[in-house]
C-alpha cells in the first residue's frame, strides 16, 4: 500500500467510521476514529517501511453489509527485517461507505517489527 492507495481507500470510509485493532497490550491495538488511524499509519507505520506494504488478498466472503477479507501483508522495514502478517479484516459497509473495521493478526509479530 502507498500513500496514493491510502487516500483512496479512505475516501471510501465513512467520516465517523470506528477501526479495532487487536492488541488488547499492544500500543497500537485498540478503538480509533478515522483521523487516528491515519494518524498511526503515518507517524508510526510508515516511517518504519522502506516500501509500501505488498499485500495479498487470499479471500473474500460477503454477506449483507458484512464482507471479511483475509490478507497477507508483507515489506521490508528500514532495519533490515521484514513486516510479514496474516489478517483477517471485517468491514461493515453502509450507503457504498466503510462504517466499521475490526482487523485480527498476529499482534506478536506485529509488535516486535513495528515496536511496543
Amino acid at each position: 500500500m502507498n500513500d496514493s492507495n491510502l487516500a483512496e481507500a479512505f475516501g471510501r470510509v465513512d467520516p465517523d467510521a470506528t477501526f479495532w485493532l487487536a492488541g488488547k497490550e499492544w500500543s497500537v491495538g485498540g478503538t480509533h476514529d478515522r483521523d487516528g488511524l491515519q494518524k498511526l499509519l503515518g507517524e508510526k507505520v510508515g516511517p518504519l517501511l522502506t516500501e509500501p506494504l505488498e499485500v495479498r488478498i487470499v479471500g473474500i466472503t460477503a454477506e449483507g453489509e458484512r464482507v471479511a477479507v483475509e490478507v497477507e501483508v508483507s515489506g521490508p522495514t528500514k532495519d533490515g527485517s521484514r513486516y510479514e502478517n496474516q489478517m483477517h479484516i471485517l468491514y461493515v459497509v453502509r450507503d457504498g461507505k466503510i462504517v466499521t473495521v475490526k482487523e485480527y493478526h498476529d499482534t506478536l509479530h506485529a509488535s516486535l517489527v513495528i515496536g511496543p
